[in-house]
């Protein structure tokens, strides 16, 4: 996230829910405080994880508006395409932090720290680079 807010910078204002500390918010309170700033887009950034190794790939929700499905669709792309990560696609989800949004809002799954492969690329800084661009990318081309 904050790779993101550094590629945005002087670009877009913008908010990081938990830039300066590891203070953690309820879902409530993220989808609360970008609606008070009357945010434009809203990125939930996630890691997943699986009972199993084989799950791997990164996937995008939306809830609602065909805002959000474009930012969700603009970001998929891009993590599919920089980070070369399987494309697990783009799915509607009833998810607490993106349906309280008011805003276009998507939650981004990078990938899965059950897999080793994803992992991998997960923990290595030059991965994390192409992911925080990808979503960068993918904010700036539904402005």
């Amino acid at each position: 996230a904050r790779r993101v807010a550094g590629l945005l910078a002087g670009k877009v204002d913008l908010t990081l829910t938990r830039y300066t500390n590891d203070y953690y918010p309820t879902l409530g309170d993220r989808s609360a405080m970008a609606n008070a700033l009357s945010t434009s887009r809203f990125v939930s950034i996630h890691i997943n994880a699986s009972n199993g190794t084989s799950a791997s790939g990164a996937e995008s929700y939306y809830y609602k508006g065909t805002t959000s499905v474009q930012l969700a669709q603009a970001i998929q792309q891009r993590l599919t395409g920089y980070a070369g990560m399987r494309d697990r696609g783009v799915h509607f989800a009833n998810y607490a932090v993106i349906r309280g949004t008011q805003a276009p809002a998507v939650l981004a799954e990078l990938g899965f720290l059950s897999n080793v492969s994803d992992r991998a690329k997960l923990a290595d800084p030059a991965y994390q680079a192409r992911y925080a661009q990808a979503i960068a990318d993918g904010i700036l081309a539904t402005l």
